[in-house]
């Protein structure tokens, strides 16, 4: 993982770090299933608060797996930051370009839907990158059923390749909205 990113990958098997709850908050919900059928870990870089900073994704259900990168979280300054690279010339058509690349060689890939239904302040309705401006968190990632090497060691491998072309993405962050 390193390779692609410039930068150290943390990895912290607890809870609230890189392993997520598996039991759900069903107070509010209709849905009384008390667990996730999935499990969810990240690996992630530039920042104390794992869940605020860019990273690797995993997701790992009883029929499939889904890997790939993103932010969730943003807020204040590192929102700001988010806005203003992806607003700038230079930054938002690299950060563009990279979710091109990626639809292009992943045309499965999923990738953030924007949150908001207008370009917020400052910038204008029509900026050629509103609907990155319109986004308060960014993930793009593949769903792939499970490789014949999920329970070996060779899956670390998998995983790998799996997150590899999103790599470019994360470094995107990382160098974006947490420096």
């Amino acid at each position: 993982m390193r390779e692609g990113t410039g930068r150290d990958v943390c990895f912290e098997p607890t809870v609230g770090k890189s392993l997520f709850r598996i039991n759900r908050d069903t107070r509010f919900s209709a849905d009384k299933t008390p667990y996730h059928p999935w499990v969810d870990a990240i690996w992630w870089a530039g920042l104390h608060d794992a869940r605020r900073a860019p990273a690797f994704i995993f997701r790992l259900s009883g029929g499939s797996l889904i890997a790939g990168a993103g932010i969730t979280g943003l807020r204040d300054t590192h929102l700001d930051r988010y806005r203003t690279a992806v607003a700038g010339d230079s930054s938002g058509r690299a950060l563009h370009a990279l979710l091109n690349e990626l639809s292009a060689t992943l045309p499965d890939v999923e990738i953030t839907e924007p949150a908001r239904k207008r370009v917020p302040a400052p910038y204008p309705q029509d900026h050629p990158r509103r609907d990155l401006l319109r986004c308060d968190s960014l993930h793009a990632s593949v769903q792939r059923p499970h490789p014949p090497t999920l329970a070996s060691p060779e899956f670390a491998d998998t995983l790998t390749g799996l997150l590899t072309p999103f790599a470019q993405l994360h470094r995107w962050l990382v160098d974006h909205v947490t420096t």
